[in-house]
């Protein structure tokens, strides 16, 4: 499970916790496309409460976007949310 810590900026961790919690309600209503990073929120939530699945999410989306600005490669929604040993060899 992902975790936040008090460290680094409290507005980031402020938007991303915003950003988690909005792909949320979106998966919540059934307008959130199908992709890797749903059926994560969807296994997510059978063990999770909303708080930490919340928090869990916005670490995910955090390691999403540094793994986005490293690479310094385009975001692929097919890629979010899937393991890198998952990924086929490129």
């Amino acid at each position: 499970m992902g975790k936040i810590t008090k460290r680094g900026d409290k507005l980031v961790r402020t938007y991303l916790v915003q950003a988690a919690s909005s792909l949320l309600m979106l998966d919540g209503k059934g307008k959130f496309r199908d992709c890797q990073l749903r059926r994560w929120i969807q296994r997510k939530r059978q063990t999770l409460n909303h708080g930490k699945l919340v928090v869990a999410l916005a670490a995910k989306l955090l390691r999403i976007v540094w793994a986005i600005l490293s690479k310094n490669e385009a975001f692929d929604y097919r890629k979010a949310g899937v393991a890198k040993c998952s990924l086929p060899k490129t």
